[in-house]
């Protein structure tokens, strides 16, 4: 683990040396190694540039306790989530409601189908509070909204009243909702299978939907991003690096994000030093400027998703 820990450090420096104050890093590792490269993490880009530690379940329930494991199930791995500055981009995501969810709050149905919840608009703390009083569809009370807006808000056919003389309440469709704000546990994304159209065949590849996320996290439209697949790339207009590993997790090919470039280069993973050192390029006999290193590079403008190689069946950072 020393060992490992000691390739880490100078990857991550790199990672923050080439990122621009509005990136972000998201580190994915696994209960072995998360808590170690914490606290590199907090060595290299501060304690205050920690926003989450996000867990992700990417298998079911294993029967490891019936072939003899003493110990609970490990289901889920770690990302890592920092950023290089407090300029960072940051796009709230959101995840759909369950059925449950709708079918018990969003309970009542107009004609043409749509669901609904309704909420309470009478001011708390009444005039104290700056809430204006008057009367409303028959029912005189401190309101949160002006007159005019609660009129309008009748013409667009967002306020319910159950009967003549009840106090009126606001209409929230569903349809109209962003949905769950996504929180740092993921549950539902799942991993790659062996039959799955988008499995490349190396070991600590991350699913399509798993670098979306991060990507519409951590950076805007048309901005520089570094992750590790180029399918999603081929999906959203944000990605401009995109360095791939390949099976062998030998060359990624990357781009000199530092100056802005459009150039991509292959680069010899294995020959990139700590900072201020060249990596060599590859098939080419000669040096540069490092462009890339094991963990993805965070993109220039925005965000990066980064992976640490580990060997099937060796735990580590990935």
């Amino acid at each position: 683990m020393l060992a490992y820990l000691v390739m880490m450090a100078p990857r991550l420096e790199e990672l923050r040396r080439v990122s621009k104050p509005t990136g972000s890093i998201f580190l994915h590792c696994d209960p072995t190694a998360s808590h170690y490269l914490k606290l590199l993490m907090d060595a290299v880009f501060g304690p205050l540039s920690f926003k989450n530690e996000i867990t992700w379940k990417r298998s079911s329930a294993h029967s490891d306790v019936k072939q003899g494991r003493k110990a609970l199930g490990n289901v889920a791995d770690t990302i890592l989530y920092y950023t290089k500055s407090d300029e960072y981009v940051f796009n709230p995501q959101y995840t759909e409601y369950s059925d449950d969810y709708t079918r018990t709050t969003y309970n009542n149905v107009d004609p043409d189908g749509r669901r609904w919840k309704s909420s309470d608009i009478t001011g708390p703390g009444g005039a104290a509070k700056g809430n204006p009083y008057f009367e409303f569809l028959g029912v005189s009370r401190y309101w949160r909204f002006t007159k005019e807006n609660l009129d309008r808000l009748v013409s667009e056919g967002r306020i319910y009243q159950s009967r003549p003389g009840a106090v009126p309440r606001m209409k929230h469709y569903l349809d109209e909702m962003p949905g769950i704000a996504l929180q740092n546990i993921w549950d539902d994304i799942s991993p790659i299978g062996a039959q799955a159209a988008e499995r490349l065949g190396y070991p600590t590849q991350k699913p399509v939907a798993l670098l979306e996320r991060v990507v519409r996290l951590g950076s805007n439209e048309g901005t520089w991003c570094s992750i590790h697949s180029a399918a999603v790339a081929q999906r959203s207009p944000r990605h401009r690096g995109l360095p791939e590993l390949d099976r062998d997790r030998h060359y990624a090919p990357c781009h000199n994000l530092d100056e802005g470039t459009d150039q991509g280069h292959l680069w010899r993973l294995d020959s990139v030093q700590s900072r201020g050192r060249t990596g060599e390029r590859a098939g080419r006999g000669g040096l540069g400027r490092i462009g890339s290193v094991p963990v993805s590079m965070v993109g220039a403008g925005s965000c990066g998703c980064a992976s640490s190689g580990r060997q099937e069946g060796r735990g580590q950072g990935h």
